[in-house]
């Protein structure tokens, strides 16, 4: 596994001897910024990665290879991006296909292998859309499975290159797919071009790479390509969130074609959520659309949160059974039964709504809860706590 620049710095900061307040005065920094170097919090540029290498008595190798900054060392360095499993991350080159004549695809392929050629050598592997879905090579393929297809593959790769040379639609949704996504792009700029300001102005993570002829291009991806990629190794995300997983439960009662009327999303937009959630990436708007047609809190689509971990209705719940209990003597066992029913109900019931629903109970409505728990014929299945809050059809 690629190590860290930060861990490198303190493992030779350490070996020398050195603090941090050492290191910062020989860098005329503050110790602080030194913490935070070796804390992944700051990022290393070349000329940082300088100072910082004659300052631990080492050269640019000794500082950067192995680390996630080895392309800093142009002369040895191959940047070590890759899963943990070894294999390399993906580049997903974005293009005009559709409509183009024989001379633009033979320049649009000839800017590929040159792109291709830069990945290789930082261990990348470039995806290129027109060896798998291109309307030419591969006309029988269906329009919902080219689109299905080419989402997948811009969500699940690292970094996306946009070649800006040719106006086309489906290059400028694999654009807003990777800024939706947080994936960062670097944009192409052939300089016999005009390019559309809403590329040029998009919200994602761009860097532009301007060229006249190949060696141009060549020269940009080796100088651009690699922060790019320091970019996206911040912000790649090591766990799934899990809301596909719980969509498709929640789902179980409905059809694909309801819950898409509802979330304004075609159903096989919601098949893939539920299988694939990197891919759907859905909006803001589709999961708070989702939540009130489920009756669920976001945060539950999100993160699996049922109760907020201070949520105001329980604590002042708590603090309402614990001067009920205190007041009649109730004993531990009773108050967790009472509080364990209360905060089931309180947990269905969270939803914007959540507030009005569920109630704090007082003395008399806790004393009225204790009576029914201690009923006879309480539910075997509920243990001691019975409906403490009603019969539960009177909840619908």
């Amino acid at each position: 596994m690629t190590m860290k620049i930060g861990e490198r710095i303190r493992e030779l900061r350490d070996g020398r001897g050195m603090t941090q307040l050492c290191l910062a005065e020989e860098l005329g920094m503050s110790q602080a910024h030194i913490s935070r170097l070796e804390n992944g919090n700051v990022q290393v540029e070349a000329e940082l990665a300088a100072k910082l290498a004659a300052a631990l008595q080492t050269n640019l190798a000794g500082l950067v290879a192995g680390t996630d900054c080895a392309y800093l060392d142009r002369d040895r360095g191959v940047a070590q991006f890759a899963h943990r499993d070894g294999s390399p991350w993906t580049v997903y080159f974005a293009s005009a296909l559709t409509g183009l004549c024989e001379t633009d695809r033979a320049a649009l392929h000839a800017d590929a292998a040159a792109t291709r050629t830069v990945c290789e050598e930082l261990s990348l592997y470039l995806y290129e859309p027109s060896k798998h879905t291109d309307p030419i090579g591969q006309p029988d393929i269906p329009a919902h499975t080219v689109y299905r297809w080419d989402r997948v593959h811009v969500t699940k790769s690292a970094l996306v290159i946009l070649h800006c040379g040719y106006p086309s639609f489906g290059a400028g949704q694999e654009l807003e797919i990777a800024t939706q996504a947080g994936i960062p792009v670097v944009l192409l700029l052939p300089a016999n071009r005009v390019v559309s300001r809403m590329v040029l102005g998009c919200h994602a993570r761009t860097r532009p790479v301007r060229y006249a002829s190949p060696t141009e291009l060549v020269d940009g991806l080796r100088e651009h390509l690699p922060h790019a990629l320091a970019d996206a190794a911040s912000a790649r995300q090591q766990e799934p969130p899990g809301v596909g997983a719980r969509l498709a439960d929640l789902r179980k009662r409905f059809t694909l074609d309801a819950v898409g009327r509802a979330a304004g999303l075609a159903p096989a937009a919601l098949e893939v959520a539920e299988h694939d959630e990197c891919a759907a990436n859905l909006s803001t708007t589709h999961l708070m659309r989702l939540a009130a047609f489920f009756k669920v809190s976001p945060s539950y689509l999100l993160d699996g949160t049922t109760l907020a971990e201070h949520d105001e209705t329980l604590r002042k719940a708590e603090e309402s059974l614990n001067d009920f209990a205190h007041t009649n003597n109730i004993g531990v066992r009773d108050c967790r039964a009472l509080l364990t029913a209360f905060r089931e109900e309180h947990k269905r019931d969270r939803i914007a709504l959540a507030e009005a629903r569920t109630q704090i109970p007082d003395a008399p409505g806790w004393q009225e809860r204790l009576d029914r728990l201690a009923a006879p014929g309480a539910p075997p299945e509920l243990g001691r706590t019975g409906y403490l809050f009603g019969e539960e059809d009177d909840r619908e």
